[in-house]
């Protein structure tokens, strides 16, 4: 039999696996060569390297712009090194290494023992700013992997994506208000919800009910005002749609939280009897629109 005409045998599954231990085998021994901590290495051995699943999500779009920057610029990594651990997971610069890799450009990186997992957020929000949503995926992530502490986040994004809420809009529903404390301990992975559960769904039951006729239902302002609204002791929402059903007219996108409860309020008393009608507004802001503060 010729030699074109032999049949050539395939590989078995233990050959095959063998053959991936081998190459992490490699790849174990070439990252002996990169000890040092506070050293900048450089290599073009993209294999070395590993992402957290932690980490946000890398961007195309990012990428892409790394990667006109580096031709207009030249290779700056070099003085904005990748920060890897001893494994090799990027800690922080996973779209530079990406946009570095792809034109197969030199990685410049250093090693760290002083950054973990918990450090991601904090060391890439250093280069391009995390969002809200890097956060909450960081974290839901982090859940997912046994990490119980974080299951608030995971609610967190189970209810976004149910209701279709914005992230801002949510943490205003779950803890109450927005305020650079809430902020940060979002941020910080110490977000705590202080509503009750039974609370939210009815809410974002009936929130959702004003899709009928606004498209801006869901919009930040007009949630926080609804949510005041939703909680005065004499708000009836069968009241509320049955004024919706004649007047929605009266219902137009507002600049602000006063001006939508005032909006809302107006609809709501739209010939109610006296001792059915909401005081919110009068009760709780000045005439200028200010929140009164009491003692």
């Amino acid at each position: 039999m010729s030699k074109n005409n032999q049949i050539r045998k395939l590989p078995t599954i233990r050959e095959k696996e063998k053959g991936i231990d081998a190459r992490e085998q490699s790849k174990t021994d070439r990252r002996k060569k990169f000890t040092k901590t506070g050293v900048v290495y450089s290599t073009k051995e993209y294999d070395l390297f590993d992402f957290f699943d932690e980490n946000r999500d890398t961007s195309q779009s990012h990428v892409n712009s790394l990667r006109a920057a580096i031709r207009k610029h030249g290779n700056l990594s070099k003085e904005f090194s990748i920060l890897v651990n001893r494994s090799f997971k990027i800690i922080d610069g996973q779209n530079r290494f990406l946009a570095l890799s792809v034109d197969n450009r030199t990685v410049y990186f250093q090693i760290t023992d002083r950054l973990s997992v918990d450090d991601i957020p904090r060391a890439s929000a250093l280069n391009k700013k995390w969002i809200m949503n890097d956060y909450l995926r960081s974290y839901v992530k982090r859940y997912q992997k046994g990490e119980k502490k974080y299951l608030p986040y995971a609610q967190f994004e189970g209810y976004m994506n149910r209701w279709g809420f914005s992230t801002s809009v949510v943490l205003i529903l779950l803890t109450g208000d927005r305020h650079t404390k809430t902020v940060n301990e979002f941020k910080n992975g110490n977000m705590k919800i202080r509503r009750d559960w039974q609370w939210l769904e009815s809410f974002a039951e009936d929130l959702h009910a004003f899709s009928r006729w606004i498209d801006f239902y869901r919009h930040r302002y007009f949630v926080a005002a609804f949510i005041m609204i939703y909680n005065f002791p004499n708000y009836s929402h069968r009241v509320m749609m049955k004024k919706m059903e004649y007047i929605s007219s009266y219902c137009v996108k507002q600049p602000d939280t006063f001006s939508y409860a005032k909006m809302m309020e107006t609809i709501y008393n739209h010939k109610s009897r006296p001792d059915s009608k909401l005081t919110f507004v009068q009760d709780n802001y000045t005439i200028n629109g200010k929140l009164i503060v009491r003692e």
